[in-house]
């Protein structure tokens, strides 16, 4: 049976998005998208590499800030994917940046299982649908579609 996971909402609160600003969507490649609020973010769909001439990958400018911890991308929250086409789910870039910056990793069940190097300590899985709880103030929704 082919899992499909939509992530629905996003949900924060006041004590962790405090008003200075409303959260912005960034586009990082194709159909992925970063959800930046103050020095936080989420990646959903955000990380893969070249698929086609007509899926453009990751911005690699995206990834170096990411990485270096750069505004507005300072603080890696979740990585997430809502299926397995790739081109929004790259093995080889959710486990480099998952191994470089502490995150948590938010999949269904089929694509955490292709995932070779995503430390289960940070690997969050989800069956059907559900809602995963970051912290007091954040959680992830996920949907079952078919």
């Amino acid at each position: 049976m082919k899992l499909i996971l939509f992530l629905v909402a996003v949900a924060f609160t006041d004590a962790v998005w405090a008003q200075p600003g409303k959260p912005v969507v960034y586009y990082v490649g194709n159909m992925g998208v970063a959800i930046v609020k103050n020095d936080s973010v989420i990646l959903i769909d955000a990380l893969h590499d070249y698929y086609d001439v007509y899926y453009r990958p990751t911005d690699p400018a995206i990834l170096k800030k990411l990485d270096a911890r750069e505004k507005p991308f300072q603080r890696l929250v979740a990585i997430t994917a809502t299926h397995m086409h790739n081109d929004h789910f790259d093995d080889a870039l959710i486990s480099q940046l998952s191994q470089k910056i502490e995150t948590k990793v938010i999949m269904g069940q089929q694509p955490a299982e292709k995932l070779t190097g995503v430390d289960q300590k940070v690997l969050v899985r989800v069956n059907q649908a559900g809602t995963v709880k970051l912290s007091d103030q954040l959680s992830i929704t996920f949907r079952n579609v078919g």
